[in-house]
């Protein structure tokens, strides 16, 4: 990664991935690998030849990236597609864990499904793509690897040997089944035309157990119900934060349990994640021991990831991503700080990472157009006064001096056929 957007927390990733589709040169990776789109991507093939290749698409919810090789030079190094099965995996199910190491030997062993596990990250910080929605899938034995599959005796995938990444204090990655189901939706979605606008329900979800549910004002017979529906989970859904910007942030509260979609029990992600193809998703929830019927407009979320960035006064900046809306309830308005270089304009005046730039010499920056509308032209040496709002809200003032000899103006903006270029002024 040639600049740390996004929150990226590294400038280097190594992971395995999966040739889903030879005739495209569609390669399937997870997102602890393959981040975000500003990246130099290369591809091994059999631990031998390599391939250049650019990030197609990234999952706004789930731990997958597609990027895109040459078809015609992943065929001549003999790759072919992998195949997919449909049924999904369980506790005691016998899989083969079938993976690289980080010297690129396959390795596989014969295990089984010890259990499922909902998925449930901390928040991280500085923001950074975070999965949800996921019940993974958690093997009795593994063998070590950088990522893999899991195949049936066939060697037909069942599920993605996916990278997850904790970030605190210190980063840990973990790796965990994500069932092969969520895969083939979004590479039935790609191939239809249909993967650029990813259905987004506008909240997380999470679950609470139903004596928890029951004294948060769920009805005995609401609760019989899901249990007739879901025997094996006597769980519920509820709204676990909402996104900034979409309908759900208006007519959802964090806290409401989610006992109806569609007019049937709803009590696992995968089962409302489906129904978020609709253009609405009529709901049943329980707020304060209320019953509230909701009528939940479907919003579109962004896969195909960063398409500009800009490196002035020492600090890059771009968009703000959707991960502060999703994780912070942030509103996308501003310009977002994502890093500033050591002995630069930025980090000498306290431009800090993770700031939202709002006006420059009192001009509203609402957008990165705005920003570059507003920074262009200012002379060298001259004072220029930021206003910007932290994570928490507090609104602070910056006042800088440019030093365009050393810490010009760049422009990184991705072309129609994924190529990054730099425009600027750059040495």
């Amino acid at each position: 990664l040639p600049f740390r957007t996004e929150g990226v927390y590294s400038d280097a990733f190594l992971g395995t991935g999966l040739v889903v589709d030879a005739e495209r040169g569609w390669i399937l990776a997870d997102r602890d690998t393959v981040p975000v789109a500003l990246a130099d991507v290369t591809v091994t093939v059999g631990g031998e030849v390599e391939l250049p290749a650019r990030v197609l698409w990234l999952h706004p919810f789930h731990d997958l990236a597609v990027v895109a090789v040459d078809p015609a030079l992943l065929a001549r190094a003999g790759a072919r597609a992998a195949r997919f099965s449909p049924r999904p995996l369980g506790p005691g199910d016998r899989t083969w864990l079938v993976g690289l190491t980080g010297d690129q030997r396959v390795v596989s062993r014969a295990t089984r499904v010890d259990h499922l596990e909902p998925l449930s990250l901390p928040l991280p910080h500085p923001p950074f793509f975070r999965p949800i929605h996921a019940e993974t899938v958690e093997l009795e034995d593994v063998t070590g690897t950088m990522g893999g599959v899991l195949a049936d005796r066939a060697g037909r995938v069942r599920a993605l040997w996916a990278s997850y990444a904790e970030l605190g204090d210190e980063v840990q990655a973990w790796f965990h089944g994500l069932p092969a189901e969520i895969a083939v939706e979004a590479l039935d979605a790609l191939r239809a035309g249909r993967g650029r606008d990813w259905p987004d329900l506008g909240f997380e979800m999470g679950l609470v157990d139903l004596g928890r549910a029951r004294d948060l004002g769920l009805s005995a017979a609401d609760a019989r119900r899901l249990v007739d529906h879901d025997p094996a989970r006597r769980q519920v859904l509820v709204v676990a934060r909402r996104t900034a910007g979409t309908p759900a942030a208006e007519l959802l509260r964090d806290g409401d349990l989610i006992v109806e979609a569609a007019g049937a029990p709803v009590t696992r992600f995968r089962e409302l994640e489906r129904l978020a193809w609709r253009e609405r998703v009529p709901l049943r929830v329980v707020r304060d021991g209320e019953e509230l019927r909701v009528d939940l407009p479907v919003a579109r979320a962004d896969t195909g990831g960063l398409d500009r960035a800009v490196r002035w006064a020492g600090a890059l900046l771009h968009e703000v991503r959707p991960t502060l809306a999703q994780q912070r309830g942030i509103p996308r308005e501003g310009v977002y700080v994502a890093w500033t270089w050591y002995g630069s304009p930025a980090a000498r005046y306290r431009l800090r990472p993770t700031r939202r730039v709002l006006a420059v010499n009192g001009v509203p920056t609402p957008d990165l157009d705005a920003f570059l509308a507003a920074v262009r032209g200012l002379g060298d040496r001259a004072p220029v006064r930021v206003r910007c709002l932290r994570l928490d809200g507090q609104e602070e003032v910056v006042t800088l001096k440019l030093d365009e000899a050393f810490w010009p103006l760049e422009v990184y903006a991705r072309g129609e056929d994924g190529r990054w270029a730099r425009t600027g002024g750059a040495r």
